[in-house]
């Protein structure tokens, strides 16, 4: 009994793998869709909700400010291309 249980569940898991590998999200472009305006001040933005670890309520809550950061080294906004929106300028 406890064999069919496991295949089964392993097959569960399998299908579940097969669909999301092939769902949407995967083909996500990773291509810069945040402007150079917008970076800066994501990167502000992160910084001072990071420094609420520190100072002020000195709370882990600050380290939500590691998203904007991360979002404006890298450029790209996972949102924004689920969304279509694009604030870079066009070449």
């Amino acid at each position: 009994m406890d064999n069919e249980l496991y295949v089964d569940t392993l097959l569960q898991v399998k299908s579940f793998y097969r669909y999301v590998n092939t769902s949407i999200l995967w083909e996500i472009e990773m291509t810069r869709n945040i402007g150079s305006t917008e970076r800066i001040i994501r990167a502000v933005a992160g910084l001072a909700i990071l420094s609420l670890t520190v100072v002020g309520p000195q709370s882990m809550w600050g380290l939500l400010g590691l998203v904007p950061l991360a979002t404006a080294a890298v450029g790209w906004c996972p949102p924004y291309s689920l969304l279509g929106i694009n604030t870079c300028k066009t070449r």
